[in-house]
């Protein structure tokens, strides 16, 4: 993840997603404290998600937890 400064003065992360692509998004802001913050919360929130992806579980057990709320 990289804060980057474009032409326009606006602040940019630059960050790879899981599927492997590169996107950005902007911080809206054209003061560097403003971007650094913005990136703190991003990095913050970029790892909750991950920290809450589904867990995968084999069919079997998901039909016996499916049968078990029925």
């Amino acid at each position: 993840m990289i804060l980057t400064k474009r032409k326009n003065g606006r602040y940019y992360i630059v960050y790879f997603k899981p599927d492997g692509k590169i996107t950005g998004i902007s911080t809206r802001t054209k003061i560097k404290a403003e971007a650094l913050r913005f990136l703190s919360e991003f990095k913050k929130e970029i790892e909750l998600r991950n920290s809450q992806k589904l867990k995968s579980i084999p069919l079997s057990d998901f039909a016996n937890l499916f049968l078990s709320y029925s």
